[in-house]
């Protein structure tokens, strides 16, 4: 029996040889996208919830400067970072075939589409404040910003489904 398989990998093996194909057929080639795309996900949600628990108190500040919901930005300085870090880990820790990895994913795009409309409203109004995404090293709100944060969104979008 243990002979039976061992013989079968070795034709399996030396068909693949002849045809040039891949050790693990099986293998999705999105397979470094996919990985690629948690990480850097992962890394900037990690950064970004990381730097806003340094100062919360500059962080509730910045979430008042948007004048969007800014009876809130007490609560959300304290629970947003949390969140983000807990979404950061969890992406990038997450096996690929993980049934948390979509779920970090839906997460992360549930919280991009959330920041995107902030930040968009705020560039419509014009209002000239610091985009607090990074902490106190974030630079202004700007159309840059909503698309970052839009594609953030979209990466995440494509981690749901991957």
């Amino acid at each position: 029996m243990i002979i039976d398989r061992i013989s079968k990998r070795s034709a399996q093996r030396a068909e693949r040889a002849k045809t040039g194909a891949r050790a693990s057929p099986e293998r999705d080639p999105r397979t470094a996208s996919r990985w690629g795309i948690k990480l850097i996900l992962g890394g900037v949600l990690l950064y970004a919830g990381a730097m806003k628990l340094i100062d919360p108190t500059g962080f509730a500040e910045e979430i008042a400067n948007y004048r969007f919901l800014s009876e809130l930005a007490p609560l959300l300085s304290i629970v947003l970072p949390p969140i983000e870090i807990a979404l950061g880990a969890t992406l990038i820790l997450a096996r690929l075939k993980s049934p948390w990895l979509p779920a970090a994913a839906l997460g992360s795009a549930l919280l991009m589409v959330i920041f995107a409309i902030a930040v968009t409203q705020a560039v419509l109004r014009g209002i000239d404040t610091s985009c607090g995404c990074f902490g106190a090293e974030s630079g202004p709100i700007t159309w840059f910003t909503v698309l970052r944060v839009i594609g953030l969104g979209a990466a995440s979008g494509w981690l749901i489904r991957a």
